[in-house]
């Protein structure tokens, strides 16, 4: 009697366990497209240093949970070291970014699976920038794609090359397109922007280097002596939006901390890199009495190469070499506005394409107020009459305007038109509605979307009117339309 009550009452057990796991499926296939806080798609790489072939061997593996309603048949890829491929593929516009004449570089793939299985794949596209694999991953399944190639890196000034003994390593892999409404989606790259439409994802890599190296990134790293005078340095991170590394073996390591515990690090062969090292932490004080906590519990600024003077990453802003050479105000603006791209290029992410002036324009902004509350309001009134004048006075090219497709732009229209016009237009907000109330709106801004998916103009938007009790869509349009027509008549600026 007492064996067949415990066959029952362990039946009914096994009976609620199964019931309970089909209503958990249910409930998470039903979720709305986007749900991955717990289902975080992860990359991982085994990295080699190729020193002699000046190449990078990977294999990389992706976890993807498909936590959308439909079953996809296919994954889409943006493989951006491709556009080194071929001269007329570069993004860039001058020689400026290849200093040594053009070279090929690009991924060079060797097999790719799914679920463990050689699957069927093909690169496409204008610039080869795509890749196409098929796959069967059903609603709330989750498929492992397995990459190995190598990747042929150039003597470039740009976001992916080597020199100096400095290699620098953003967009290098297949970055997993994103799926919206039926459609994968992805960006070809542009050399005044940001180049990856992604979502968060977490990121753990293993390399091996010589000792001579260090290692830094969008991540926490370690390193382990081999014994043998290399070190295996591992590198990992959650919710990380772009994934960059760099290695240099010449840098000097200076580290602050802010008032708030942020850990200041600057990496640098600069023998004055105290001056960096004060310059950052004064600006990640000052965001965040503004704006809250750092959006990661540290950033680090690394010295290296590049066209484009500097790039930012989540917790990571790449510097010029020239730009710590040079000091000045150059050192000062570019780290200002890698700190602030931080919080509303990065942490608040728009589409890098079609609403790059949200991520460019802000920042910019956000940089401008950092030298008024730092320096005083004269530098500021300095630098909009320096930078902006000239900006709202020229003939708009082509009738671009700042809210335009970024790939519409040239890198010198993107600056006047986006980045330069569109702070104008941030100022005329401010001019409007007061310079604190506008800080408390970015402040909001940052607090309602920081690590969600993208932000349009209509979250901008609905955050101004909560944040100030005003609807300023007309004010707002107005600005991207037709700001030079009255902006003169309303910035205090001096001759």
């Amino acid at each position: 009697m007492k064996n067949n009550m415990l066959k029952r009452i362990l039946a009914i057990i096994l009976i609620i366990a199964l019931c309970a796991t089909m209503i958990i499926s249910i409930i998470i296939s039903a979720l709305p497209y986007g749900y991955a806080e717990e289902l975080e798609d992860s990359y991982t790489f085994e990295l080699t240093l190729l020193e002699d072939e000046q190449a990078l061997r990977v294999t990389q593996r992706l976890v993807f949970y498909n936590d959308t309603p439909d079953t996809l048949d296919r994954a889409m890829f943006a493989i951006y070291a491709n556009m080194f491929r071929r001269e007329t593929t570069l993004m860039y516009e001058t020689d400026a970014a290849l200093p040594y004449g053009y070279s090929p570089g690009g991924a060079e793939f060797y097999s790719v699976k799914a679920n463990g299985q050689e699957a069927d794949w093909a690169v496409v596209g204008e610039g080869e920038y795509f890749m196409r694999v098929a796959c069967d991953i059903a609603p709330g399944e989750a498929c492992e794609f397995e990459f190995v190639y190598d990747v042929l890196i150039t003597q470039n000034a740009a976001f992916l090359g080597v020199d100096q003994g400095c290699w620098r390593l953003s967009g290098f892999f297949p970055v997993l397109c994103v799926y919206n409404n039926g459609v994968w989606e992805g960006n070809t790259p542009v050399q005044h922007n940001r180049y990856t439409l992604t979502t968060p994802a977490s990121y753990h890599a293993e390399i091996t280097l010589p000792d001579m190296y260090l290692l830094v990134g969008t991540g926490a790293e370690t390193c382990t002596s081999n014994g043998d005078d290399t070190s295996t340095w591992t590198i990992s991170g959650a919710d990380i939006r772009e994934f960059a590394l760099t290695i240099g073996r010449a840098w000097r390591v200076y580290s602050g901390e802010t008032a708030g515990g942020t850990a200041v690090n600057v990496f640098t062969a600069d023998r004055d890199g105290e001056e960096a090292l004060d310059i950052a932490i004064a600006a990640v004080e000052t965001c965040e009495n503004w704006f809250g906590g750092f959006p990661t519990d540290r950033v680090d600024i690394a010295e290296t190469d590049l066209a484009v003077d500097k790039m930012s990453f989540p917790g990571l802003i790449w510097l010029d070499r020239k730009v710590f050479e040079t000091g000045g105000d150059g050192l000062i603006y570019y780290i200002r506005n890698g700190v602030a791209e931080q919080y509303f290029g990065i942490e608040v992410y728009s589409d890098p394409a079609a609403e790059a002036w949200l991520g460019v324009s802000i920042p910019e902004y956000v940089t401008y107020l950092l030298y008024e509350e730092l320096d005083g309001y004269e530098a500021f009134t300095a630098r909009m009459n320096k930078y902006f004048m000239d900006a709202i006075n020229v003939t708009m090219p082509a009738n671009l305007v700042m809210n335009a497709d970024a790939v519409l732009f040239s890198q010198a229209q993107f600056t006047t038109v986006v980045r330069h016009r569109g702070a104008m237009a941030m100022h005329e907000l401010r001019v409007a509605m007061g310079r604190e109330m506008l800080i408390d709106a970015l402040a909001l801004w940052r607090d309602e979307h920081a690590k969600n998916n993208m932000v349009t103009e209509f979250d901008f938007l609905e955050t101004l009117e909560k944040a100030t009790g005003r609807n300023w869509e007309n004010f707002l349009t107005e600005l991207i339309f037709n700001l030079d027509e009255y902006s003169l008549q309303q910035i205090d600026w001096y001759e």
